[in-house]
């Protein structure tokens, strides 16, 4: 087998199982270090989102829109 992924996986589906193939193969450790990298990308973009939000809010106020 190939270290690249085929065609199978251009689908979601196919994704998936690569994914999944992919975890199964990580040791614990690297489990608990890539569940840490997506936890700071999920703080990262929450703040990205609110501050994106906060933006768009005072845009609004200016121009003289309401939500």
């Amino acid at each position: 087998m190939s270290d690249q992924p085929g065609w199978e996986a251009g689908t979601w589906e196919g994704a998936r199982r690569l994914g999944l193939r992919k975890a199964l193969g990580l040791s614990v450790r690297e489990r608990l270090q890539a569940l840490e990298a997506m936890a700071e990308t999920s703080e990262r973009l929450a703040r990205i989102g609110v501050s994106a939000r906060r933006d768009d809010s005072a845009a609004e106020e200016r121009s003289g829109k309401e939500s």
